[in-house]
């Protein structure tokens, strides 16, 4: 390894990550959310600095080994967490102690190591042998086994990640009829680019743990890291607030799904509501105002927005988003075999903020893109771009 590279990577990476944990502290985000975002910083921080203090700060490196391991099986907590502040959802303590538990544990590991003797720090930092006593073995075999299961943890923390998401997703559909800038999408990216990270680093963990003779190259971990930061920084902070408006709505949304069982709405109720719903589309056109939403609907049907939504769900058999696209849709079929217009000219006339939505919309109600649509349409005209 070319160590003069590699401190030199470490300080940049260091330096990014201390300097997002900076901005993200000072951002007008709600607090939870500037507190997760600026821990995720820190521990990236805290982890890239290995180099360095191999380099310049020989002296404090027995102490700093031992703080790796706590901070490496806190970072895929303080990742899920910042998702979860993001999309709102709510800290139980349940969650609380299960995501204490591993950090905790790996912070009493490097307290033991603390209170080794100093030649013991020595001989197990430096030399990278064991030394004698029933201590020091045991340490070694419960830092083993933390950093396998770390590679297990952390992999069930992206998934649990994925699955926040996922929910928070459905539940802006449930409120909002276009959910463009809500969706957290640039989670995603840096997901990804946090499993191509995690995977490098789980091989590398691996194959020091289990002597699997596969070699990776520290650079090779800290440019990757580089980039997660970089990208992170860029999408996190450079993203609309993580609670738009309505975002009680979209937690009361989250909770009411799956619940609708309790609610006392009968059949008859349903049925008026439903109706009250469909006239606000047909004669009042509610559904060609892009900034609709659950709550606005309610006020003009005069009717609780639980009941407006359980309605949708069990009696129209469609979310919020889904039911609100299809009367759209309907609209612009019309105008697009009309041909008097271009594709996104009726996407906006229609309701929906952008093309990509109002594709994938159109194609789900009826297979066909929209210009296929115009196309197939026997009085359609020549089709503007």
């Amino acid at each position: 390894m070319d160590t003069d590279s590699a401190v030199a990577l470490s300080a940049f990476v260091t330096g990014i990550a201390l300097t997002g944990a900076l901005v993200s502290v000072r951002s007008r985000e709600p607090e939870d959310v500037r507190l997760s975002l600026a821990a995720v910083f820190i521990l990236f921080a805290g982890l890239s600095a290995w180099p360095l203090v191999v380099g310049f700060f020989r002296a404090a490196y027995p102490l700093y080994m031992p703080a790796l391991l706590p901070m490496l099986l806190a970072l895929p907590v303080a990742v899920h967490r910042q998702a979860e502040a993001r999309t709102g959802a709510p800290y139980r303590r349940r969650a609380q102690l299960r995501d204490a538990s591993l950090p905790a544990t790996g912070l009493l590991v490097m307290a033991g190591y603390w209170m080794l003797p100093g030649d013991s720090h020595a001989i197990l930092f430096i030399e990278g042998r064991l030394p004698g006593g029933v201590a020091a073995a045991a340490l070694a075999l419960i830092t083993f086994v933390l950093v396998l299961a770390w590679i297990a943890v952390s992999a069930a923390y992206l998934i649990a990640t994925l699955r926040a998401l996922h929910r928070h997703r459905a539940a802006l559909k449930a409120v909002y009829s276009n959910t463009e800038g809500r969706e957290l999408r640039w989670m995603d990216a840096f997901l990804i680019l946090l499993v191509g990270l995690w995977l490098v680093s789980a091989l590398a963990v691996a194959s020091e743990n289990l002597a699997l003779g596969v070699v990776i190259n520290s650079e090779l971990v800290l440019a990757l890291t580089a980039g997660v930061l970089l990208v992170l920084i860029a999408l996190s902070l450079g993203a609309a607030p993580s609670q738009p408006e309505g975002g009680p709505e979209v937690d009361a949304a989250l909770e009411r799904q799956g619940k609708y069982a309790r609610s006392a709405l009968s059949e008859e109720r349903a049925r008026k509501i439903a109706e009250r719903i469909e006239a606000a589309m047909r004669r009042d056109q509610l559904h060609l105002d892009p900034t609709l939403s659950l709550t606005r609907l309610a006020r003009h049907v005069a009717t609780p927005a639980n009941l407006v939504s359980q309605t949708l769900n069990e009696h129209l058999g469609a979310t919020f988003f889904d039911y609100v696209a299809k009367w759209r849709v309907e609209t612009a079929k019309p105008m697009l075999a009309a041909g008097e217009a271009s594709v996104l000219t009726v996407a906006l006339d229609v309701g929906f903020n952008s093309r990509s939505t109002f594709y994938k919309a159109f194609k789900r109600e009826t297979g066909l893109t929209p210009a296929a649509y115009r196309r197939s349409r026997p009085a359609a005209r020549p089709s503007i771009p």
